[in-house]
């Protein structure tokens, strides 16, 4: 008996009942409402199809604000499939559920690792019974990633080191792509020093860098790499090397707050994102006045 029966009614109910628990949320329930019916005979399929198609069109014609408008657009596809030990079930049932979510079914995420995200945050906020918007947990969870790299971001150009102890490069957490790393100028020479990995100020993460006297030795090491103190009076040198230490700060402000942006972008306005964008100034302000204030001793 293919009838619509009282438990896919009962479903049905449910899912009516349950959008009143969902907030509006672009990203969720834009797929396809697909229902495959098992062990259906060849000769039963328009007649089932018929009837689930004429319970669907009753629930839809009742009021725009129901399940199938608002979790998917609408958009409805009824499909039946063979026996499973038959034939037909691997050769036809099996391909058009294959071609259906190939070819009909659009995701409005770029990659996997956004769509997983999203997936453990729901699934957690149904375990807790929790109904509020889930933009307000993306936000909590990339946040938390963004702070838990923030100091490193600011010491080192790069995020937290990995179990192998390699700090990484900044990226874009859901695509992976890194983000830019310009040389600087130190007046109108271009200095090729990579911001990655180049320690600004002293790392509780670092067993090489221990005080801001030894960070700028090394800095003023990498000046010295490419535009030689010899032949230059103290004076020169005093001005290249501060114009030096502003751009390296300059260049890691600026590399910073492009980092969070770009893992941030949808949330640009949101309270938290701005906060830490402040938080990362203000960090690294403090540790660019400390490298100022001893400079001196470098020279």
């Amino acid at each position: 008996d293919f009838h619509l029966d009282k438990d896919t009614e009962s479903a049905f109910s449910r899912f009516h009942s349950g959008i009143n628990l969902l907030k509006q949320d672009k990203k969720l329930f834009k797929g396809l409402f697909y229902i495959a019916i098992k062990d259906v005979d060849t000769s039963d399929v328009r007649d089932l199809q018929q009837e689930f198609l004429e319970k669907i069109s009753q629930i839809c014609s009742k009021s725009q604000d129901n399940f199938i408008f608002k979790m998917y657009d609408g958009r409805v596809e009824i499909a039946t499939m063979a026996p499973y030990n038959r034939s037909e079930y691997y050769k036809e049932s099996l391909r058009e559920l294959t071609e259906t979510v190939e070819d009909k079914i659009y995701s409005c995420y770029d990659n996997g690792s956004t769509f997983l995200r999203d997936l453990k945050i729901i699934i957690a906020q149904i375990a807790a019974k929790d109904w509020t918007s889930i933009d307000s947990k993306r936000v909590a969870v990339i946040v938390d990633i963004l702070r838990r790299n923030l100091m490193s971001g600011v010491h080192t150009g790069c995020l937290s080191a990995n179990a192998n102890e390699e700090l990484q490069v900044f990226v874009i957490f859901d695509t992976q792509e890194e983000i830019p790393d310009s040389p600087i100028f130190v007046g109108d020479l271009s200095c090729d020093i990579k911001d990655s990995g180049l320690y600004l100020t002293p790392s509780n993460d670092s067993l090489l860098f221990v005080t801001i006297r030894e960070v700028l030795s090394q800095l003023r090491s990498s000046l010295e790499l490419v535009l030689p103190r010899k032949g230059r009076n103290g004076e020169e040198w005093h001005s290249m090397f501060e114009n030096f230490l502003e751009s390296l700060a300059e260049r890691r402000q600026d590399r910073v707050q492009k980092w969070i942006s770009a893992n941030a972008v949808e949330f640009s306005d949101n309270d938290v994102v701005q906060r830490l964008q402040l938080e990362a100034s203000v960090a690294l302000g403090k540790k660019v006045e400390a490298i100022v204030l001893e400079k001196e001793a470098a020279l």
